[in-house]
């Protein structure tokens, strides 16, 4: 779904987000009326998944095909997504980073460490996704900046893309500094208290 926002067309990847999202919590909430459990809370993410995989597909082939103005045609469908491979390569890439960290912490601290520091973990990618909501409008109008040879408009667009990122990661930060606390206790229960001392220093990350 990465060609939806390079293409300039946010509907498509507005719909397969609002489904992935619409049928992870149905399929939660059945799990947890019915067998809540670990495993049939996995059987419901992997339906969600699986939901996701085939409307998005779906509608990069119908995207390809308004785009090459012809009948169906899977050999431009492939070269499409060849195009975009490197951003799965990317998006394969961030997964092994936030697990390789968990992964190496459950040998040197054991489960419980885990459990806290996947808990802040959480917090920060969901404050990260503020600034690239804020930020991912612009970036078509930026390619077409660079397209058109324009580098002053691209500059200009790019000064504002980094205002709005240290604006509100500044604002995040700055909230997580001073009152940890205060936002632990909205997100999670007590028993998270030791995150406190972490969120500071996770305000950091998320500026950066």
């Amino acid at each position: 779904t990465f060609v939806f926002p390079a293409l300039d067309r946010f509907d498509p990847d507005a719909k397969t987000a609002l489904v992935l999202t619409v049928t992870l919590i149905v399929g939660v909430l059945l799990v947890i009326a019915t067998v809540p459990g670990p495993i049939e809370a996995s059987v419901a993410f992997l339906v969600s998944r699986l939901v996701f995989l085939g409307i998005s597909a779906w509608l990069v082939a119908k995207v390809v095909m308004r785009s090459t103005q012809s009948g169906p045609s899977w050999r431009a469908v492939t070269s499409f997504l060849r195009e975009g491979f490197p951003y799965g390569v990317h998006a394969a890439v961030a997964v092994m980073y936030v697990s390789t960290d968990t992964l190496v912490l459950r040998h040197a601290a054991g489960m419980t460490a885990v459990g806290i520091y996947q808990a802040g973990v959480r917090l920060v990618l969901a404050a990260m996704f503020l600034p690239e909501v804020l930020t991912s409008g612009l970036f078509p109008s930026f390619s077409a900046a660079l397209s058109r040879g324009s580098s002053a408009e691209a500059l200009r667009l790019g000064r504002v893309m980094n205002r709005l990122m240290v604006l509100t990661g500044g604002v995040i930060a700055a909230s997580l500094a001073l009152a940890p606390d205060l936002i632990r206790h909205i997100a999670l229960s007590s028993q998270y208290a030791d995150l406190d001392r972490l969120l500071p220093w996770f305000g950091v990350v998320i500026l950066f």
